[in-house]
Parts: C-alpha cells; sequence; structure tokens
C-alpha cells in the first residue's frame, strides 16, 4: 500500500512537471539551496496547499494542485487583505466561492487572507556568506507579503514591517553601500573626476526629497526612510496603465498602493501616477560636438518607461517619439558627426592651402614690377626737373 502511494505521488509530480509545472513537497522545497551573484540569480517561489506546493510565476493569478485522486485543481493565489477589499483596493482575479481560492475564504468577489487556512508561500531569501560577490540562498515559508502578521517569523521573506508582511530586506555591503542622500545632494553628486575612464553611473529613486540607491539584488525595490527614520520597502519599478491591461507588465507584483513608490496598485501592479509620480535621478551625458568631449551630470525626474512630453520631464533627458521616457542615445553618432566635420575642416585646409600659396607667389611678382616700374616714373620725373 505504501509503495503504490509512493509511486502515486511520484507520477503525480512527473504529470505535472510536464504539464502544469514544478510540484514539490514542502520539504522537498526547503532542501533548495543555491548560490547566486549580484546580477543573476534563479528564484525558488512556491505556494503550498498542505504538504504539496506548486512552483509560481509572479504573472501568475492562479496555480493547479493535484487533490487526494490526483487531478488537478485550480486554486486563485492572488490574495488581498479585508482592508483592500472593501476600500476597492484589490485587483485580484476574482471569484464566487471559498473553494476556489486557495485561502479558502472569498470576500466579496476576491480572494481574502485567512487566519483559519493561511496561505502558505516558500520562497529563497539572501544570505550574505562572507564574499563581496556571492550570495547563498535559503528557502523559508510562512504568509505572503500584503499579509498579516506579528514578528518576522511569521512571514516567507522574514521581515514584518507595521503588522504586514513585506518584501524581503535585502543587505548592502561594501561593493554596494547603501546611501540616503536629500535630492539636492545628489545633483550635486561628482561625476566622471576619471575623464579618461568613467563608471560613475549611479541612480537613486526619491520620496519626500529623500532619495536611496536600488536594491542590489532585488532590483525592482528600494529603501527610504520615512519620517520617523524607519526603512520603508517599496516597489520603484512601475507600468503604464496601458501596458497593464495588455498583460506587457511583468513587474513585481503588488497589493496595496502604499507598496508602490508611485502609491499606485493597479491590477496587482504598480502603475505610474501623475498625482505622485516616481521620481528617478541618474548620470546623464553632455557630448560636446566641436571639442568631441562628454560631460556628465545627475538629472531629476520621471523615471524610464514613464510618460512624458519633453526631455526634460526624464531623468534621462530622453523623450521618446511615442511619448515614453527612454535610455539616453549613446554618443556614437555626434562622435562620427565631429570626426566627419574635422575630416572636411582638414580637407578644406588641404585644397586651399596650395591655392593660397600660388595667390600669392603670383600676386608677389606683380607687386615687384609695380614698385619698380613706380621707381623709374619717379627717376625721370626728377631728370626732368
Amino acid at each position: 500500500m505504501y509503495n503504490k502511494k509512493l509511486i502515486s505521488l511520484a507520477y503525480i509530480t512527473l504529470f505535472s512537471t510536464c504539464i502544469y509545472g514544478k510540484i514539490l513537497s514542502k520539504d522537498e522545497v526547503l532542501k533548495q539551496k543555491g548560490t547566486c551573484d549580484w546580477k543573476d540569480c534563479t528564484g525558488v517561489n512556491y505556494y503550498c496547499k498542505g504538504d504539496i506546493c506548486a512552483e509560481y510565476d509572479f504573472n501568475s493569478k492562479s496555480l493547479e494542485f493535484p487533490n487526494n485522486e490526483g487531478k488537478m485543481e485550480n486554486y486563485i493565489v492572488d490574495t488581498c487583505s479585508s482592508t483592500a477589499i472593501s476600500t476597492g483596493q484589490c485587483n485580484s482575479e476574482k471569484c464566487t466561492a471559498d473553494s476556489q481560492c486557495l485561502s479558502n475564504k472569498c470576500e466579496n468577489n476576491h480572494c481574502a487572507f485567512n487566519e483559519i487556512t493561511p496561505v502558505v508561500f516558500c520562497q529563497d531569501i539572501y544570505r550574505y556568506n562572507g564574499t563581496l560577490i556571492m550570495e547563498e540562498t535559503e528557502v523559508y515559508c510562512g504568509k505572503p507579503y500584503g499579509d498579516s502578521c506579528k514578528s518576522d517569523s511569521e512571514c516567507s521573506s522574514k521581515y514584518c514591517f507595521s503588522g504586514i508582511c513585506e518584501e524581503e530586506r535585502i543587505h548592502q555591503y561594501s561593493f554596494n553601500e547603501f546611501k540616503t542622500l536629500s535630492k539636492e545632494e545628489v545633483l550635486k553628486l561628482e561625476l566622471c573626476k576619471d575623464k579618461n575612464s568613467c563608471s560613475d553611473f549611479p541612480e537613486y529613486y526619491c520620496k519626500d526629497d529623500i532619495c536611496s540607491q536600488p536594491n542590489t539584488q532585488n532590483y525592482y525595490s528600494v529603501e527610504i526612510p520615512n519620517k520617523e527614520g524607519n526603512l520603508v520597502n517599496y516597489i520603484h519599478e512601475s507600468c503604464t496603465t496601458g501596458r497593464i491591461d495588455s498583460g506587457e507588465c511583468k513587474n513585481k507584483k503588488c497589493s496595496l498602493d502604499s507598496q508602490c513608490l508611485s502609491n499606485k496598485c493597479y491590477k496587482n501592479h504598480c502603475a505610474y501616477n501623475e498625482v505622485t509620480p516616481v521620481v528617478h535621478c541618474s548620470s546623464v551625458s553632455h557630448y560636446n560636438t566641436l571639442l568631441g568631449s562628454t560631460s556628465h551630470k545627475m538629472k531629476c525626474g520621471k523615471a524610464i518607461n514613464d510618460v512624458c512630453k519633453s526631455n526634460s520631464d526624464c531623468s534621462t533627458d530622453y523623450c521618446g517619439n511615442d511619448g515614453i521616457c527612454d535610455y539616453q542615445p549613446d554618443h556614437e553618432g555626434q562622435f562620427m558627426s565631429t570626426i566627419f566635420i574635422y575630416v572636411i575642416l582638414g580637407g578644406c585646409v588641404i585644397f586651399l592651402l596650395p591655392i593660397g600659396v600660388c595667390l600669392c607667389l603670383c600676386l608677389k611678382p606683380k607687386k615687384n614690377k609695380e614698385s619698380s616700374e613706380k621707381s623709374k616714373d619717379a627717376s625721370a620725373d626728377a631728370s626732368a626737373v
């Protein structure tokens, strides 16, 4: 009997992996470990129902779990707090019955967090291993972000802030020292002191004139101190409502406006907000066509992919033809223009110089002849006198 159950579970796991995505037991999920550098890391994200866990993609609103008979059943995993639902801030997939929700609680057509059957989420969290580059990860299971909590240990991120599970706190190390500056200080930053080799491309996100650098590992988030001096984690990556409606937005999901730096959570994605626009500061280069040199300075404005009317609206100093802030074009074309100008000028000099020399040589004998004739005339006049 026991062997039959093992064979059945193995079959379900293999079948589900091929068709629906990876299905593991909670013990198997917790054993997953790995290392990643600050540029590349494969995340571990699972929702669990009992002891069975299904791999989660941040663009998914629902997952399928095998029931006791081995048949796959669909559950809505997008869940909101009762407060978010009652205030109209929940944009999760709609439900009509408790059984449709992983939390087993459908409230006003939205899946709500449930203390009786709390949603269990497993994720990898970073653990510093003593080097400046490599990070180790460990998997921890608990309540997903947005759910209520009393301590860090209740949350899958191990970070409970103001009674809510928040995104994981990322530690900053010496290779990317965490800096908080005023907006005025950011704009005064000296860039590229070494003119021969420039690698100064800092960027900051600001809230209420206080600016912080984005997290190194979880690049989509930034920690900015509030008025009490406590660090608050915000999702700074945002999309236009049009991209969200069309399904093009692949950024980190939100459940509350307060989780977004833009203060606008639209259909579970942070959206750009004209009332409280995201303020982004970045290094902008200015090319001197005449001298063929580039200078750098900090500029603050709307972030990349936000809507704009002119270059001055954007932190990159470049508003594309589609009315969207975009990366500043490189100066390769301008550099080639400078070379072309100098080539033309050089060609003109080479071409005109011989002509000028010839004219000088031709005019000089004529002048000497005229001088000689004037001298003869003068002598003749003197003799006549």
